[in-house]
C-alpha cells in the first residue's frame, strides 16, 4: 500500500515499523533527486519534494542511510550517480546490474534483461517500443498499465523506456520490482555450486558500482610526484624533447623485438 510521507522522521518511522535495520534490502527508485520511491518486503511509499516540509528527497534518502544503513536495491548505478551529484552518497547497496553481471557473466544488465532472467523468459522476444508502437493502445495486453510486469511475465516497454519515472506511485512500483529481483538473486547465488560465500562477492561487486559512480563525479586523485616517481622506474627519465622521447620508444622497442624470430621485421 502507497502512504504520503512528509518529512524524513515519518520515513524513519515507516521504514522501522516495516522492520528496516542494519543491512535490510530496501529498493530504491530516483527520479531526479526530488521524487523518489522505496519499497521494503511489505510496504511501499514516494516522497515528492513539493509535499515534503524542510525536506528533499535526496537528503531524506541520506537520512535513511545514517540511521538505518539499509542495503539499498538499486537497478544500477545511475541511482547513485544521480544522488552523487546532488550530495547524496550512500553507504552500501545491492547493485542489480552488478550481481547479474556476476551471475551470468555477461556485461549487458539492462533492466528487461534482469527481469526476463527472474521471470525464466528470453530477453530477445521482450515486446520494445518502436514507431509503430506510439500509436498502439497501450492497453492492448489487457494488463493494468500502472503494473511494470505484463500479463506475459515481460516488462511494459514504456516503463523500461522512462515511465517509471513519471509519478511516485511508479517509482515506488519500480523500487518494488527492483526488490523482486534482488531477493532473487540472493537465492540464485546461495545454491551456486562449490563458490564460498558468493553473496560477499555480490556486495563487493556492488561496493564497488558506488565506488565507480563517486569517482566518475569526482574524479580519480592521484599524488603527481608520487606517480611521476613510480613511472620513472618503469620507463626512466621524462624526455627533454621528442628526440629524446623517440629514442627512448626505441629502446623500449628493441626490447620486445629482440624476442621475435630472426627476420619477422
Amino acid at each position: 500500500m502507497l502512504v504520503e510521507i512528509h518529512n524524513s522522521d515519518q520515513a524513519l518511522d515507516k521504514l522501522r515499523a516495516a522492520g528496516v535495520t542494519n543491512g535490510t534490502l530496501l529498493g530504491l527508485a530516483v527520479a531526479d533527486g526530488r521524487t523518489a520511491g522505496f519499497a521494503t518486503a511489505n510496504t511501499t511509499f514516494a516522497v515528492e519534494g513539493d509535499t515534503l516540509v524542510n525536506d528533499s528527497a535526496a537528503q531524506l534518502i541520506a537520512d535513511v542511510d545514517l540511521e538505518l544503513r539499509p542495503r539499498w536495491v538499486l537497478w544500477s548505478n545511475a541511482t547513485a550517480t544521480t544522488l552523487v551529484a546532488g550530495g547524496t552518497r550512500l553507504a552500501t547497496c545491492w547493485d542489480l546490474a552488478a550481481v547479474h553481471r556476476l551471475l551470468d557473466g555477461v556485461w549487458r544488465a539492462d533492466p528487461v534483461r534482469l527481469w526476463s532472467k527472474m521471470r525464466g523468459l528470453t530477453h530477445d522476444a521482450a515486446p520494445a517500443l518502436g514507431q509503430l508502437d506510439l500509436l498502439a493502445d497501450e492497453g492492448h495486453d489487457e494488463g493494468d498499465a500502472e503494473n511494470p510486469e505484463r500479463p506475459d511475465g515481460y516488462l511494459r516497454p514504456e516503463w523500461v523506456a522512462g515511465g517509471w519515472a513519471q509519478s511516485p506511485d511508479r517509482l515506488a512500483a519500480w523500487a518494488s520490482a527492483a526488490l523482486q529481483v534482488a531477493y532473487w538473486q540472493r537465492q540464485q547465488l546461495a545454491v551456486l555450486p562449490s563458490v564460498n560465500d558468493a553473496e560477499a562477492t555480490a556486495r563487493s561487486e556492488s561496493a564497488a558500482e558506488l565506488l565507480c559512480a563517486e569517482l566518475a563525479f569526482d574524479g580519480l586523485p592521484i599524488n603527481r610526484a608520487a606517480a611521476e616517481t613510480l613511472l620513472r622506474g618503469i620507463i626512466g627519465e621524462r624526455p627533454s624533447n621528442e628526440t629524446a622521447a623517440q629514442a627512448q620508444r626505441l629502446a623500449r622497442d628493441r626490447k620486445v623485438l629482440q624476442h621475435l624470430p630472426p627476420g619477422s621485421g
